[in-house]
């Protein structure tokens, strides 16, 4: 829907300056999955289609969050129009294969999705959704957003070889850290946009567990 598209776009924005604040870059680029069933023909059709995209930004200091949003909008409409160019091509074509990041053209992804599970009913059988809980990160950082009524819900998903748990907090309290500051001011300049932490507390840990998760 257009409010789906919205807040993805908006959230899209916020991530790409928190990470280009951690980071010190300005050209961040990060995934979020599509579902892969623009063809009629796989309306019906069982099995995950889910592309990803490669969602590419500059969050240069000097830019407003205005400007930087309508880049990002303008960034992620081109890279919707193009969903079924399949990921693995994209990597591919720019022989990837073997970069040590593990084949992958991002480290961070966020996703918007909508939740509306309707009721199903088929005689004798009752079908309900499963809780169940994932063990394994294949990314640092995934960000997973719902919305409910005037509630958003994220979950923050992280591998703990790249995560402690603390730093892991520490990100998603300057997420909303950021989040408020262009509510305040949407004029604001990326270089204006002030984060409480410091960078001597941003080491690597050690091998942990293979994904911790929390939700804010």
């Amino acid at each position: 829907s257009d409010t789906e598209s919205t807040l993805f776009m908006v959230l899209l924005a916020v991530h790409t300056i928190l990470m280009s604040k951690y980071t010190g870059q300005e050209d961040i680029v990060v995934g979020t999955g599509v579902a892969g069933r623009r063809h009629a023909d796989l309306e019906n059709v069982m099995g995950l289609f889910i592309n990803m995209l490669a969602l590419r930004s500059r969050p240069k200091k000097g830019k407003t969050f205005l400007e930087f949003l309508a880049e990002v909008k303008r960034t992620a409409l081109d890279g919707f129009a193009n969903q079924d160019y399949q990921y693995e091509e994209l990597v591919r074509a720019l022989d990837l294969q073997g970069n040590a990041a593990g084949k992958s053209l991002f480290e961070t992804i966020i996703q918007v999705q909508n939740m509306d599970i309707p009721e199903l009913k088929m005689p004798g059988l009752t079908l309900k959704p499963y809780d169940y809980e994932l063990k394994t990160s294949r990314h640092p950082l995934v960000i997973y957003v719902t919305e409910e009524g005037d509630k958003i819900n994220m979950i923050m998903l992280y591998a703990t070889r790249v995560f402690l748990h603390e730093t892991a907090e520490k990100l998603a309290e300057r997420f909303i850290e950021v989040a408020k500051q262009v509510i305040e001011d949407r004029e604001i300049k990326i270089e204006d946009i002030v984060l409480s932490f410091e960078l001597e507390k941003l080491e690597t840990p050690v091998l942990q567990e293979d994904q911790g998760d929390f939700e804010f």
